[in-house]
């Protein structure tokens, strides 16, 4: 008898939103997240493409090979 139970996490980076996995993705954000904080998906597109002094970074987050979540986060690349 096996007493082991496995599971597979992973997180992928997403580079622009034809990548796999971010249309599912971004349904779970649209459905889960609260509109008071939500931000439009078309800005999320925005600021995936968006060079300048601010970067946006997406990431699709699996469980088991099935997409469970999205997250993002941004940071300032340089400050005066």
């Amino acid at each position: 008898m096996n007493d082991k139970f496995e599971h597979k996490f992973a997180i992928k980076r997403i580079l622009k939103e034809t990548d796999s996995g971010y249309h599912q993705a971004i349904r779970i954000y649209n459905e889960t997240t609260p509109v008071e904080i939500k931000t439009n998906t078309n800005e999320i597109v925005h600021w995936l493409n968006k060079e300048g002094h601010f970067k946006t970074m997406v990431f699709v987050l699996y469980f088991d090979e099935e997409v469970i979540g999205f997250s993002m986060i941004g940071y300032v690349l340089a400050k005066k």
